[in-house]
């Protein structure tokens, strides 16, 4: 799937690269074996470590703050309402997917090129990819193509925060 999108321009007039999962496999084991179905890995777990870290230390962060504020306040610890703790969610969703997101490109672009011709490839490592879209495909900016549909994919990541500390707020208070 990826394959078949970031090659071209418009996606309506490119004939199929891939048939089907099985037809992928064969053809990237083919002409680099095994370890072609491995390109990019190694960058895509630093960048999900990465967006993880960020991910869990600002929401935990952000929560600290408006406890402090609350203390300031009322004198005790209130829970923040649930659109504020959907919007804080959300927004440390994005500005965590925004550090890690020219890892995720690195990534998909290193995925992109298993499977082609060795004459054919722009790159074939994650230091060629990062080089090749920062040198030939427009700067920092090529980093980031994408990074809106990531936000708004992110909004079920806040949700999953959100809910999370839902369930232990109930589970604390029921003594399980």
């Amino acid at each position: 799937k990826t394959a078949a999108k970031g090659k071209h321009k418009n996606p309506i007039a490119v004939e199929r690269e891939f048939n089907g999962l099985q037809d992928c496999l064969r053809k990237v084991c083919k002409a680099e074996g095994y370890s072609g179905l491995y390109k990019g890995f190694a960058v895509a777990v630093v960048g999900t470590s990465l967006y993880r870290a960020f991910y869990f230390s600002l929401f935990d962060g952000v929560k600290r703050l408006w406890a402090r504020e609350s203390l300031s306040t009322h004198h005790e610890v209130i829970k923040p309402p649930f659109y504020v703790a959907v919007l804080m969610a959300q927004i440390v969703t994005s500005v965590s997917g925004i550090f890690s997101y020219p890892l995720d490109t690195i990534g998909r672009r290193l995925m992109m090129e298993a499977g082609r011709p060795k004459n054919l490839r722009l790159f074939d490592d994650s230091w060629g990819a990062f080089k090749h879209l920062y040198t030939q495909e427009g700067g920092v900016r090529a980093f980031y193509r994408g990074l809106g549909a990531n936000c708004l994919r992110g909004v079920s990541g806040a949700m999953v925060l959100v809910f999370y500390d839902e369930v232990l707020h109930i589970t604390k208070k029921k003594k399980f």
